[in-house]
């Protein structure tokens, strides 16, 4: 523990408390000193000693338990606890005797201030704690963290603000598609931090983030409790959908016969990739629907099983000919159905 500072300034602080007594109580030796030592006692020269002071505090509390460095403040100041500082009376001796007034009243304010901060510092509460000390240490904390980031914080990222999270969630419909946002940007949230942040490491144990957890505060943690209100909610209406079923239309008999695909499986996929990849079949919740899914439905509701759909699909891309045989078919046929119309039409004006 460093010590050296605080027996200078202990020595500074009662040279400046002899420079304050009236000059009447002072011997030739006293007033002689007084005169060569005014300088000594400048406003900046007073900062100078206090800051070296108050520097090696500031080391020692970084390095040792709050029980030691009061052990260190005691050491050489406990007196200070039980002086109540200066009283008016004195204000006034120095006015009446009216030698170097000023001097001597600003440097008995500084000692005064002095006293109150060590006041504070050396302080118990009723449970033996030093809140002054706390208060100390962690401004020590919060200055080392603002100039170890500086000019290196990452700019603000609206994506992870919660207020901001929660307006882009409200335009979204349905507890799935909000659940899906909020995991998706919970992942960029990871991705932010292993690009710009790091984590603050406190003798081998890494404790907190250095700019995420001062710039989005509980952003994880909120961004989790939404996800689980949001899966209630789901469940919810999961529930009363089981609750409430759909009522039958009126050509449900329709159902009793099914409808079957009588082409070959080929022309299947081939119709089925071609709307799929133009974007004429989708899901009415706007979620995403993969070419299987959709191949998978129309299997379902046309009856058909098409084993390997995948290689039936690839063989049908390396075809040397018509890559599209069947849609070519299709639009032959509509094209010729056009052209009957057409001429039916014709003929019932002649």
């Amino acid at each position: 523990m460093k010590v050296e500072q605080i027996k200078y300034f202990r020595k500074y602080i009662e040279e400046a408390r002899r420079m304050i007594i009236p000059s009447t109580d002072r011997n030739e030796e006293l007033s002689t000193y007084f005169e060569n030592s005014k300088k000594s006692f400048s406003n900046t020269k007073f900062e100078n000693r206090y800051h070296l002071f108050e520097q090696e505090l500031s080391e020692n509390i970084k390095s040792y338990s709050d029980e030691m460095v009061m052990g260190y403040l005691n050491s050489l100041f406990a007196d200070f606890q039980e002086w109540e500082g200066y009283d008016e009376s004195l204000t006034g001796a120095i006015i009446r005797e009216g030698d170097d007034v000023e001097f001597r009243i600003s440097l008995m304010y500084k000692v005064e201030k002095v006293r109150e901060s060590l006041d504070r510092l050396m302080e118990r509460d009723a449970d033996g704690n030093c809140p002054g000390l706390t208060a100390f240490r962690n401004s020590l904390l919060e200055k080392e963290w603002q100039q170890k980031v500086g000019e290196n914080t990452p700019d603000h990222d609206e994506r992870f603000s919660f207020k901001q999270l929660k307006n882009d969630i409200d335009k979204l419909s349905g507890a799935l598609e909000k659940i899906k946002f909020i995991t998706s940007r919970l992942f960029e949230f990871e991705q932010w931090r292993l690009q710009y942040d790091n984590l603050t490491d406190n003798d081998g144990v890494q404790t907190d983030y250095d700019y995420s957890s001062k710039l989005y505060p509980d952003f994880k943690e909120l961004c989790e409790l939404e996800i689980d209100k949001q899966k209630s909610l789901l469940d919810l209406e999961k529930l009363e959908e089981e609750s409430y079923p759909e009522p039958e239309e009126d050509g449900a008999e329709l159902d009793e016969d099914p409808l079957v695909w009588k082409a070959k499986s080929t022309h299947l996929i081939e119709l089925a990739v071609a709307l799929h990849e133009c974007g004429a079949i989708g899901l009415k919740s706007e979620g995403l629907l993969t070419r299987k899914e959709l191949l998978d439905r129309f299997q379902n509701f046309l009856n058909i099983e098409i084993s390997d759909a995948e290689s039936l699909l690839s063989r049908a891309t390396e075809r040397s000919t018509e890559k599209a045989p069947f849609i070519s078919k299709l639009k032959h046929r509509f094209c010729a159905y056009c052209d009957n119309k057409q001429e039916s039409k014709v003929r019932s004006l002649r």
